[in-house]
């Protein structure tokens, strides 16, 4: 009547042993036992029997900050650490000491090899470091007038800002009508607006529907050519601007058109004034950039590449 009873004890007695050999049970053990004993003491340094020591400073606690956020701003969180009253930062501190502790525990028994996600994390947290070099060595808290006028001179051309047209236009659609029907009736319409006195809607009204907008308001040439194709473009910039005539017709990819160019102003570049502070956050972000490679290259040439495939 009793044996179900042994038998259970005995099977409990068994798993209870196999688990007490598992190495995962005696790091979680350690940790929390290590992590009692500094909140026990109660201060920024921890040393463990073994002699292994926590240094919890600010430094620390800002990077744990940043890296749980996965936002990486120091000033800002220098100030949330500074707003925190006694007991966030002690919650705070505990909660960096537990992820210390399982963290150390975790290389000591080697669970890191082969794990690709640790490998990228340990990758960006260097990164991180990198990037803190680099901004200390590119000098980037002054930039002077004349870094920022040597970086304008040289790259003046990427600030250059596009054509914009402003018109309204007539469409045929060769799908519709084919290509020769459609310009036939394009220049037809032509004609007639010359001839006699018909408003914008009544000219648009003679045309087929577009897909896009039928009056373009100082709209950029990307979009006239994503929308018309490069051949219109190149036509629409061999027009007059008048904003009362008809002009034509001129052949994008879908069709054929008649069109009143109301509009237009020329590609330039800003001067240097206009797009000042846009230049500084450009020139310190290529000033960064080039540290941050040099510093890699630096690490690089400690080390011997030996590709064999």
């Amino acid at each position: 009547m009793w044996k179900p009873v042994s038998v259970g004890i005995a099977f409990m007695k068994t798993a209870l042993q196999t688990l007490l050999k598992q190495p995962l049970l005696h790091f979680l053990a350690a940790g929390v036992l290590i992590f009692v004993a500094y909140a026990w003491q109660g201060n920024g340094d921890f040393t463990n029997e073994a002699g292994q020591q926590i240094r919890v400073d600010r430094k620390a606690l800002l990077n744990f900050m940043q890296y749980r956020a996965q936002v990486f701003n120091r000033d800002s969180f220098c100030q949330r650490l500074d707003d925190m009253s006694a007991d966030e930062r002690q919650g705070l501190i505990e909660a960096f000491v537990r992820e210390e502790v399982l963290y150390r525990e975790a290389l000591d028994l080697g669970l890191e090899e082969g794990d690709y996600d640790i490998r990228l994390r340990l990758v960006q947290k260097m990164n991180f470091l990198l990037q803190d070099i680099a901004i200390g060595q590119a000098g980037l808290e002054e930039v002077n007038e004349k870094d920022i006028r040597q970086f304008f001179e040289q790259y003046a051309e990427e600030y250059r800002i596009g054509s914009t047209y402003t018109f309204t236009h007539v469409f045929f659609d060769t799908e519709i009508h084919g290509d020769a029907l459609a310009r036939t009736l394009a220049e037809e319409l032509l004609q007639e607006l010359q001839n006699s006195a018909i408003d914008v809607d009544g000219a648009i009204a003679r045309g087929n529907r577009f897909r896009y907008l039928r009056r373009y308001v100082d709209r950029g040439q990307t979009q006239i050519t994503n929308n018309f194709g490069e051949d219109f473009v190149h036509d629409l910039d061999q027009l007059q601007v008048d904003p009362l005539a008809w002009a034509g017709p001129i052949a994008s990819r879908l069709g054929w058109h008649v069109v009143r160019l109301e509009g237009r102003t020329d590609s330039r570049i800003p001067p240097l004034q206009e797009i000042e502070q846009r230049l500084i956050d450009d020139y310190r972000y290529a000033a960064q950039s080039n540290a941050m490679r040099d510093a890699e290259e630096a690490l690089a040439r400690k080390y011997d590449v030996v590709v064999e495939f």
